[in-house]
C-alpha cells in the first residue's frame, strides 16, 4: 500500500511538472498559441476595420494638452487630467495629435488584459475550451472599443488587470515580485484614473481581514502585514510623489485635478431652476448654457453645458479655473441636497450608460 501510494504522488507531481514547463507567461502552450493566433486574426481585423482610429473624443483635447505640457518633463500650468494616459500618449509620439501607433499600443494592451486574465482562469483550473471562449468575447467589438479611442480607458484597463492578475499570483506562489507589481502597476491605475486613489488600501484591507482566514491563500499574518504595508506605502510614495511635484510647479497638492465641481455639473443640469435666489446670476448663466446645448447639441443631452458656461462664469465671477471649480463644487452639493432623489437617478443612469457598447 505504501509502495503504491508513493508511486501515485510521484506521477501526479511529474504531470503538475509538465504542465508547469510546457506554459507561456502563465498559460498552458496550447492555450497560449491559440491565443497569439486569436490577437494576431483580431490585430490585422480592426486594424483594417478602423483605418481612422485612434479617433478623438470631446475630452481627447484634455489628455493631448497635458501630454505637451509633460514632453518637456515640467509642469508648467494647472493640469487639467491625471498624467497616467498623457504620459503614454507621450510614449506612442501622440502628443501633438493621435498617431495609428496609439491604436496599436492601446490594442495590444487589451490583448495583453485578455492574456493575463486567461493565465488567472487557467490557474484556478478552468478547463482550457473554456478560457479560449473566454478570450474570443474579449475579442469582440464591443470590448475592443475603447482602443480606438483617445481616452484613458484602455490603460486604466490594463493597469487594474495587471494589478488583479499579479495580486492573484501573490496569493498562490507568496512571491514578493508579485505583489510589488501589483502595487507599482495599481499606483499607475490611479495616476490614469484617480478614482483608484484608494484601491490599494481596500486590496490591503482584504488581506488583513479576509485572506488570514481563507483556506486557499493560507497567509501567514506576517506575510498579510507586509504585503499591506507595501501595497499602501506604493501608493503613497508614487501618487505623493507626483503630487509634490504638482505642488512645486503650480501650487496643488494632488492628483486628481480641481475639476470634480464640473464633473459633478453632469449630475445635477436637470434641476437648475432649484438654486436659491442668492445665485441668481450663475443660475440664469447656467440654465441659458443648459438649454442651448440641449437644442443645439448633436446628442441633445446638455450634459457637457458647462463647458459653454465656463467663460460667461469666469468673467462674472472673477475667478481663476481651480477657484472656479471650488465655488461650483460648493454649488453642487446644495443642488444635491435640495434634489437627492435626481442625483442618484443621473447616478444610475451613468453606470448603466458606462456599460453599454
Amino acid at each position: 500500500m505504501v509502495k503504491v501510494t508513493d508511486t501515485v504522488v510521484v506521477s501526479t507531481n511529474s504531470s503538475e511538472a509538465g504542465q508547469k514547463t510546457h506554459a507561456i507567461a502563465g498559460l498552458p502552450l496550447s492555450t497560449a498559441i491559440i491565443y497569439a493566433l486569436l490577437f494576431f486574426i483580431a490585430f490585422w481585423f480592426y486594424s483594417t476595420l478602423w483605418p481612422t482610429a485612434p479617433i478623438m473624443e470631446p475630452d481627447s483635447g484634455n489628455y493631448l494638452r497635458v501630454a505637451q505640457d509633460l514632453s518637456d518633463f515640467h509642469i508648467d500650468q494647472l493640469p487639467e487630467r491625471a498624467p497616467g494616459y498623457p504620459l503614454f500618449l507621450l510614449l506612442t509620439e501622440s502628443s501633438r495629435s493621435p498617431s495609428r501607433l496609439l491604436f496599436f499600443a492601446s490594442l495590444s494592451l487589451h490583448f495583453l488584459s485578455i492574456w493575463m486574465l486567461g493565465a488567472v482562469l487557467s490557474r484556478f483550473g478552468l478547463r482550457r475550451n473554456f478560457v479560449i471562449l473566454f478570450g474570443m468575447i474579449l475579442l469582440l467589438p464591443p470590448y475592443v472599443e475603447y482602443a480606438g479611442y483617445v481616452l484613458s480607458e484602455n490603460l486604466a484597463e490594463a493597469t487594474l488587470v495587471a494589478g488583479f492578475a499579479s495580486f492573484v499570483f501573490w496569493l498562490l506562489s507568496k512571491r514578493v515580485i508579485w505583489i510589488f507589481l501589483s502595487a507599482l502597476t495599481v499606483a499607475y491605475a490611479a495616476l490614469t484614473r484617480p478614482t483608484y486613489e484608494l484601491l490599494a488600501v481596500v486590496m490591503a484591507g482584504y488581506i488583513l481581514v479576509t485572506a488570514p482566514a481563507s483556506q486557499w491563500t493560507r497567509l501567514r499574518w506576517k506575510e498579510a502585514v507586509s504585503a499591506s504595508l507595501l501595497l499602501v506605502f506604493g501608493s503613497i510614495l508614487v501618487l505623493g510623489g507626483y503630487s509634490y511635484v504638482n505642488y512645486r510647479s503650480v501650487g496643488y497638492f494632488g492628483v486628481a485635478t480641481p475639476q470634480l465641481g464640473q464633473h459633478l455639473t453632469q449630475k445635477t443640469f436637470r434641476v437648475l431652476e432649484r438654486l436659491p435666489d442668492e445665485y441668481a446670476d450663475v443660475r440664469e448663466t447656467l440654465i441659458k448654457a443648459r438649454n442651448f446645448r440641449v437644442a443645439n447639441a448633436e446628442r441633445h443631452t446638455g450634459y457637457d453645458y458647462i463647458y459653454a458656461a465656463i467663460p460667461e462664469l469666469t468673467r462674472i465671477m472673477g475667478l481663476q479655473k481651480g477657484e472656479l471649480s471650488e465655488y461650483l463644487l460648493r454649488l453642487n452639493f446644495v443642488l444635491i441636497q435640495k434634489a437627492p432623489w435626481e442625483y442618484l437617478q443621473e447616478i444610475v443612469w451613468a453606470f448603466g450608460s458606462y456599460w453599454f457598447p
